[in-house]
């Protein structure tokens, strides 16, 4: 396996989770199913652009690690919160 499908496949699992964790505190859960198909969708369409243009992969992929870890640390950050109050 090649390591760069590889970090464009695991770039493309921090999208999913991302985006649908994102909308999901916007729509709630009744919408569940459809989010989760539109965030894989959103996943396999990065995953597959960052497949076809590796050099972007390489310019980008620290950049993109960086910021789905500040994502996740606010999502904690916000879900602390909630639970306090």
């Amino acid at each position: 396996m090649s390591s760069n499908y590889l970090q464009a496949l695991l770039i493309g699992i921090m999208v999913t989770g991302a985006v649908f964790v994102a909308l999901q505190s916007v729509f709630g859960n009744g919408a569940r199913r459809a989010l989760g198909i539109f965030a894989g969708a959103a996943g396999l369409l990065t995953t597959l652009w960052l497949q076809e243009n590796p050099a972007a992969l390489r310019e980008y992929s620290a950049e993109i690690v960086a910021a789905a870890i500040a994502v996740v640390l606010a999502f904690l950050a916000i879900a602390k919160k909630s639970t306090k109050g």
